[in-house]
């Protein structure tokens, strides 16, 4: 589950280049019935950017990279300080 809020930019209609913020809430567990709650929520920001890479425009052809910040954390899944890079 998570939220994104981006701004895209065109330039003559000829590409297009999306910059975003992401929040990414991670679950690890289980959630039994009779309230012992098991379930470890960690949360990451990142920070993205997106090229659409496709000759026409008309088209959508996404990719990019971004970096990511565990900044919630509940138990032992991921260590202290842990980011992520992605493409």
């Amino acid at each position: 589950m998570g939220a994104l809020l981006g701004m895209n930019f065109n330039h003559k209609q000829n590409s297009a280049i999306r910059l975003a913020t992401r929040y990414q809430l991670k679950a690890f567990g289980q959630d039994n019935l009779n309230k012992n709650r098991s379930v470890r929520y960690n949360g990451f920001l990142d920070v993205l950017m997106d090229v659409n890479i496709a000759k026409d425009y008309k088209r959508e052809e996404w990719v990019g990279a971004g970096f990511g910040y565990l900044i919630h954390q509940e138990g032992q899944v991921y260590g202290d300080n842990t980011a992520r890079v992605f493409i």
